[in-house]
């Protein structure tokens, strides 16, 4: 619900903030990153620009990037939206659309941009729901979790 997930970023931003994060390794964050957030967004020079941008990020603070990540679909960008396409050979296609030209929309997935003519659509759907999954988090330790924080705040 809502409120438990307010309670659980209070509780991570509590446990960040009183961490002694001179203890924890924010190249060890960059590896949790790498695994986790890279095949779809950017942190300077490394990732895949599906989702948002992170460079710079880390201005905003610790609780930024627990919002965003244990509620990824309270605040989803137009830009971001996700949008599923089924052609009419049955085909289905979600992605982040960033293009519709020349009689043919653009969709960015996880892998590639994908270019399907408007002609074989059988259905579209945009929903304000992000491509980012709940639970992100959740395959991380504690250890873990702080260090990938550090690591997003940092840079």
């Amino acid at each position: 619900t809502p409120a438990e997930k307010a309670e659980r970023i209070a509780t991570l931003e509590k446990i960040f903030n009183e961490a002694p994060l001179w203890a924890y390794s924010a190249r060890e964050g960059r590896g949790h990153f790498q695994k986790l957030c890279a095949q779809c967004h950017r942190l300077g020079d490394e990732g895949v620009r599906l989702g948002p941008e992170l460079t710079g990020a880390g201005k905003h603070g610790i609780r930024y990037f627990l919002e965003n990540v244990l509620d990824p679909n309270a605040v989803v960008g137009t830009d971001f939206q996700l949008t599923t396409v089924e052609t009419r050979s049955g085909e289905v296609i979600s992605g982040i659309l960033v293009g519709e030209t020349g009689g043919q929309l653009q969709l960015r997935t996880t892998a590639d941009t994908v270019r399907v003519p408007a002609a074989e659509v059988a259905r579209r759907e945009t929903t304000e729901r992000s491509l980012m999954p709940e639970g992100l988090l959740e395959s991380l330790n504690d250890r873990e979790r702080i260090e990938l924080l550090k690591y997003l705040v940092e840079n």
